[in-house]
C-alpha cells in the first residue's frame, strides 16, 4: 500500500471554503470570551447531541 501526501502551499487557498469563513467572521463577537463559552457549555446536562435534539424537538 502506498500513501501519498501533498503539502498545500500557504498561498494556495483554493481548497478553503472562503464563503463559509466569511460568514463565521461576520457572525463572531470578539467580546465573547472563550472562558464564557466553556462555562455555558459546561452547564449542558448529558451530551451535546441530546441538547441539540431537545432544542429542535427531536426527542
Amino acid at each position: 500500500m502506498k500513501i501519498m501526501a501533498q503539502q498545500i502551499a500557504s498561498d494556495d487557498e483554493s481548497w478553503m471554503d472562503v464563503e463559509f469563513m466569511d460568514s463565521c467572521a461576520s457572525d463572531s463577537d470578539p467580546a465573547i470570551r472563550l472562558e464564557d463559552v466553556r462555562a455555558a457549555l459546561a452547564k449542558i446536562d448529558g451530551s451535546m447531541d441530546s441538547a441539540i435534539d431537545e432544542t429542535r424537538g427531536e426527542w
